[in-house]
């Protein structure tokens, strides 16, 4: 290991500097305290990283920063903002939860994906998927309902498949200024069927 060089410069202006250089002048260690602002500066021949701290704030300049530590808390009573030029991440091993007291906004300028093992969302008041295209998959089977369900189309509704079933346990009532029932083989069948007005 080779001798560490040490300096210590005490100035009226400047304050005091602390210079610590190590392997062989590659590397500089330095604290300087200039009545105002404590900086901490670790720098080698590829990276330098700074430590700036005043009455006001604290900065941390450096190209790798590393928190470890059993529990982790943050708080601000103003604003807070987290961001990132390329890449985000957040992840928990056991639960991860998003709350917010007021609103809370997801938003992509490019794709949104939600994916689970099961997926649940849920409006206390009402809730409302819209796009220019939606459409709704079940593998194996998909359902809607509700006490009174409304399933509507501005200019044209369809229902299709290899089989359609329309069911009413009690009424059922079909109606349209123009109706037309069709099929290869078509039956009305019922303990009274009435046609015609």
């Amino acid at each position: 290991m080779s001798t560490l060089e040490c300096k210590l410069e005490l100035n009226k202006a400047n304050g005091i500097t602390l210079l610590v250089l190590g392997n062989d002048g590659q590397v500089s260690q330095t604290v300087q305290l200039d009545g105002t602002s404590v900086t901490i500066t670790v720098k080698d021949q590829n990276n330098t990283s700074t430590f700036i701290q005043n009455s006001e704030s604290i900065s941390i300049k450096c190209n790798k920063f590393s928190i470890d530590a059993q529990e982790i808390t943050t708080n601000s009573s103003e604003k807070t903002t987290l961001a990132s030029a390329k890449t985000f991440a957040i992840s928990a091993s056991s639960a991860l939860t998003i709350s917010g007291e007021s609103t809370v906004s997801v938003k992509a300028s490019d794709s949104l994906d939600l994916e689970g093992s099961d997926l649940t969302a849920k409006g206390q008041s009402s809730a409302q998927v819209q796009a220019s295209s939606v459409s709704i998959k079940g593998d194996t089977e998909a359902s809607v309902s509700s006490p009174s369900t409304s399933v509507t189309g501005s200019t044209q509704l369809n229902v299709g498949g290899n089989m359609v079933s329309v069911k009413a346990d009690t009424v059922m009532t079909v109606q349209g200024l123009t109706t037309t029932v069709k099929g290869t083989t078509t039956s009305v069948q019922g303990t009274m069927v009435n046609l015609g007005p």
